[in-house]
């Protein structure tokens, strides 16, 4: 039995590898306006600003380099209901215990309406978990609000590709 989940595992991974090279050898293919490009590098920054934080153990640089409107909500569709984007002040117990980085995003679509942006994108991170290295991919949207020119996240939703991929936390 436990080899079979071994093999599954393998399996498992080696899948995740596969489509993470045909999805991104085909995003390459796409070209992006100066505006839509400065909203994918807000996003990279965000991500690069959690990683920070939980680096050195502190919410408070994402917060601060990922501004967000107070109301600002992310469903993680794993969770009942959207979450408030105080979650991570919140639980950043649990998050700073869970060994984990992002390792790739893949926007799909980019889209701006006067101030308004919203990506879609498939969003990879590893976490080390008893068994091992573990790649979860969602599929990801998250929209933010241009205001003087910087982007302001507005809110956004999470959705693990398959229930094995569930979110680590």
């Amino acid at each position: 039995m436990k080899t079979n989940q071994k093999l599954s595992k393998k399996v498992q991974g080696l899948m995740v590898t596969i489509v993470m090279l045909l999805v991104s050898s085909s995003m390459y293919c796409q070209t992006y306006s100066q505006e839509e490009q400065g909203l994918i590098d807000q996003l990279t920054s965000c991500w690069d600003a959690w990683m920070e934080g939980v680096d050195k153990n502190n919410p408070e640089i994402w917060y601060e380099k990922c501004p967000a409107k107070s109301d600002a909500s992310m469903w993680w569709t794993n969770e009942g209901a959207p979450q408030q984007m105080d979650w991570a002040r919140r639980n950043w117990d649990i998050v700073s215990d869970v060994d984990s980085k992002w390792v790739d995003m893949r926007p799909v679509a980019v889209r701006i309406w006067d101030n308004i942006g919203m990506i879609q994108f498939y969003a990879y991170w590893q976490a080390k978990t008893k068994e091992g290295n573990v790649v979860t991919e969602y599929k990801r949207t998250e929209v933010f609000k241009n205001e003087n020119g910087s982007w302001i996240l507005l809110g956004g939703q999470g959705t693990p590709v398959t229930i094995a991929d569930a979110d680590p936390y």
